[in-house]
């Protein structure tokens, strides 16, 4: 522990709402409310968040007393057992916005299907404008000016109109942008592979993490799919983290909607005795990596031609485990 604490590191546990039944929210809302000492908005959020932190602490008694006192509602909580070097509210507030840190009117805007309507209507304005415009000043110059007024705002309403709309349809986001939206998910990979693995990334470094970035295609456990037809880009997307241990590969797998705030994810675990290849598969239409066991195929993503070094590099760690 002291070493853990020179080397920046800080040691404390966490408890994790993991589900509760409907008939025992009352109980748990009030237990949490007197553990926490918050109000009844905070803590009907963390019941409404799947996998939420409840509360933390340095102190595994107070934890695991906590633990019990929840549990007695009806609620299942897992008490897990951080280290990290980083301040335990930095941790707590980072596993909570780990999946939500899109910025979703972005991405609505670039799935959005481009409407020809709004071409049409921009366009219909625009001649409005221009038509208004010349009676307007002949109005003016018979000295009606009341009628050239009117006719001339007309003019200059349509227009603006027109300029406006038609800047925000060419101020559209582009897949640059989406992009950088992707990476921002990216960013915290690792932090989440390793939290929900339960591993430590200092123990899994035999070779370098590898995450492979996947388009998804429509997934009836996100309830909302757009495709981008200009660019043939989906609205959902996929990370899959590989992590390389002395003894066995972790895989998470987490998938994520762009344009709603809904994702699932699962985890599994691969001993090298047990895996028989890191196989791909090139078709025509793309490139599939699987993870071939003795007892079949246990896990399959398409990658991309980019992705072939990484698996090139996880066969060799697989040949030298199997040598050893």
């Amino acid at each position: 522990m002291d070493e853990e604490k020179q080397q920046g590191h800080q040691e404390y546990y966490v408890l994790r709402l993991l589900s509760v039944p409907d008939d025992k929210k009352i109980a748990l809302l009030r237990e949490i409310r007197e553990i926490k000492k918050c109000d009844l908005i905070t803590a009907k959020n963390i019941i409404e968040t799947t996998n939420s932190i409840i509360i933390h602490t340095e102190y595994k008694e107070i934890a695991e007393n906590w633990r019990q006192n929840l549990e007695k509602t009806g609620a299942i909580v897992e008490l897990e057992k951080v280290q990290s070097n980083v301040p335990i509210t930095e941790y707590c507030q980072e596993s909570k916005n780990s999946s939500n840190n899109i910025d979703y009117d972005i991405t609505n805007r670039y799935f959005a299907p481009s409407s020809v309507g709004c071409g049409c209507i921009c366009l219909i304005l625009a001649i409005i404008g221009v038509c208004a415009f010349f009676p307007a000043i002949g109005l003016l110059k018979d000295n009606d000016f009341g009628a050239g007024i009117f006719t001339l705002l007309i003019s200059f309403g349509s227009l603006a109109i027109t300029y406006f709309w038609f800047k925000n349809l060419n101020e559209k986001p582009t897949l640059n942008d989406i992009y950088q939206e992707i990476y921002k998910v990216k960013g915290k990979m690792l932090s989440l592979a390793t939290q929900k693995l339960g591993v430590n990334l200092e123990d899994c470094n035999v070779i370098e993490p590898v995450i492979l970035s996947l388009k998804k295609s429509s997934d009836s456990r996100i309830s909302k799919y757009e495709m981008n037809e200009d660019d043939n880009f989906p609205s959902n997307h996929r990370f899959v983290v590989l992590l390389f241990s002395d003894n066995q590969v972790f895989v998470y797998d987490y998938t994520f909607s762009l344009i709603i705030k809904e994702s699932y994810d699962s985890t599994s675990e691969y001993f090298y005795r047990d895996i028989v290849n890191f196989n791909t598969d090139n078709t025509e239409d793309s490139l599939k990596f699987s993870i071939i066991t003795s007892g079949g195929t246990s896990f399959t993503a398409d990658i991309s031609k980019d992705d072939e070094e990484k698996i090139q590099k996880m066969r060799q760690l697989l040949r030298k485990k199997k040598q050893g």
